[in-house]
């Protein structure tokens, strides 16, 4: 939750302080949805401003947040290349290493912790976020093979993008393939998606209605509730 940087840990201290060191089930849910960092968010943006002068390789680590975790060189070629471009990112990932980004392995890098918090990333503007996630999420379905894990963090970038309608289409065959199976298996992320909430208006109402269906079948292999489908 604050991989042990001060600054978290500080805002982590000071919020269970303000509520009298208690872990409710409110205190726990604002934790984990990090609502305990928003007071801290302008002194990130700060530090990002002062430590990252070029705009350009600002806004390419504020692209690199929506990856979602760890990402790979092939991710920074991908959310460079969004609309509009940012050139030589090899050369400005380089300028990043060590402060804000961390290497994991020759392809594997990390975000600091800081730019994990919620909203750490308000710089990057509406249209350049969609051009972004739906980049992701086609470089994500392009590949020969694609796992429960892969497929889910694809409609995660389509939903994103706002392409409400490719991504039910992911989910529905997903779930067609669990349901196939028998199995849950490593599909529990692909069950949750939609899963307590309304389906998007986008989606044509006879398309919820299979989708909803399938989400029923899929949840009835598990002892995940079907009551708000």
């Amino acid at each position: 939750m604050t991989h042990g940087n001060p600054l978290l840990l500080a805002a982590t201290a000071r919020f269970l302080k303000q509520r009298d060191w208690c872990f409710s089930d409110s205190e726990i849910d604002a934790l984990l949805t990090g609502k305990h960092t928003r007071p801290i968010v302008g002194e990130i943006l700060d530090r990002v401003m002062a430590t990252v002068t070029d705009p350009e390789t600002r806004n390419l680590l504020y692209r690199l947040r929506l990856v979602g975790g760890d990402f790979t060189l092939e991710d920074l070629d991908t959310v460079a290349s969004a609309p509009p471009p940012v050139t030589r990112s090899a050369e400005r990932l380089a300028t990043l290493t060590g402060l804000w980004v961390q290497s994991e392995s020759d392809d594997r890098f990390s975000l600091s912790p800081l730019l994990t918090v919620p909203a750490a990333g308000i710089n990057v503007p509406a249209s350049t976020r969609f051009a972004v996630h739906l980049a992701l999420g086609e470089r994500i379905v392009r590949r020969r093979t694609l796992d429960y894990w892969d497929l889910s963090r694809a409609i995660t970038h389509f939903v994103a993008s706002g392409h409400h309608r490719y991504a039910s289409w992911l989910l529905l065959r997903g779930l067609q393939s669990v349901i196939e199976r028998g199995e849950i298996g490593s599909a529990e992320l692909l069950l949750l998606i939609w899963g307590g909430s309304p389906l998007p208006k986008g989606i044509p109402v006879a398309f919820q209605v299979i989708l909803r269906a399938h989400q029923i079948a899929a949840r009835s292999l598990t002892d995940l509730s079907t009551g708000f489908l």
